[in-house]
């Protein structure tokens, strides 16, 4: 380091400067480009790992991440749609709910969908695409405070959800809640048919004490049998059961062959002089002297 020193402090004006033959012989590394977004989506360079698509989800251009959502929206791994989800649910891209499977909303809990990187509306969303109600019955208290405590854009969201929510089920969490007094929560299940229980006969009797026959009038008790949320999906589960049965055919028995082999299960060839009789085989003496008798005598 001494003699670099005084030979940079003799460098002459004007000069060019030292050439150190460590860094003359260093060749530059090659700076790597990235594919545009454009040609990725060609045939030519399209990823095939997840974790290509995987690690372009952490991309700082926006459209990188779209392009990256768009691609593993289509890979059939529940891990990757985990993935998928939780870029949307926190606003890191802009494609459609559409692209995003509804069902891996179940998979994400409900601890992390109540932080602060979540976007309550595209919660709700997803939520409104799943098929089966009664998928929504883990997202009811979530539904609920987003409800009655979240932002005026949100709330209207989130009680479309309730109502999407089987009423029954509904009322039966909603149940201590209305007994303390909570009348707003009436609103979710005015006008709705709903099982004839004690609790909510109580709550009619009580709003009818109070004079609030306009929210009693609004809960629409039945009488019926006491089923649970989920007895429509098994009903249908067994009808398709019943049909599928009744399609199975039983499969048919081997048709006889006349000539060589009459019988219908597989066995020894019998001769031709035998190719008249019946398949069931005479068991008396007296029946195998009238079945010769009958049968034409064969000669070589």
């Amino acid at each position: 380091m001494v003699l670099l020193d005084w030979m940079t402090a003799l460098q002459p004006l004007g000069a060019p400067p030292w050439t150190i033959s460590e860094t003359a012989t260093r060749r530059p590394r090659p700076v790597r480009r990235e594919p545009s977004v454009a040609a990725i989506s060609t045939s030519r360079v399209r990823p095939r790992s997840a974790s290509v698509w995987l690690a372009m989800l952490e991309a700082a251009a926006p459209d990188r991440r779209d392009a990256a959502v768009l691609a593993l929206s289509e890979w059939p791994e529940p891990e990757v749609a985990v993935h998928v989800m939780r870029a949307f649910l926190r606003g890191r891209v802009t494609v459609p709910v559409q692209a995003c499977p509804a069902r891996t909303l179940s998979a994400i809990g409900e601890t992390e969908l109540r932080t602060g990187e979540i976007l309550p509306h595209r919660v709700i969303r997803t939520a409104l695409r799943l098929e089966d109600p009664a998928d929504l019955l883990p997202l009811v208290p979530l539904l609920l405070q987003w409800w009655e405590h979240g932002l005026p854009a949100v709330r209207p969201e989130a009680g479309q959800a309730l109502h999407r929510v089987p009423a029954d089920a509904l009322a039966e969490i909603l149940g201590d809640r209305i007994d303390a007094g909570a009348r707003g929560l009436l609103d979710l299940l005015s006008g709705r048919p709903l099982l004839r229980t004690p609790a909510l006969e109580r709550a009619c009797r009580r709003l009818r004490a109070e004079g609030r026959d306009d929210l009693a009038d609004g809960l629409r008790l039945v009488d019926g049998p006491l089923r649970g949320p989920d007895a429509g999906r098994r009903d249908t589960a067994a009808s398709d059961a019943l049909r599928e049965r009744a399609r199975v055919r039983r499969p048919a028995l081997p048709a006889l062959r006349p000539g060589r082999n009459c019988w219908p299960w597989p066995g020894p060839a019998i001769p031709s002089r035998y190719a008249g009789l019946s398949p069931a085989w005479p068991r008396s003496t007296g029946d195998r002297a009238r079945t010769r008798s009958r049968t034409r005598t064969w000669r070589p």
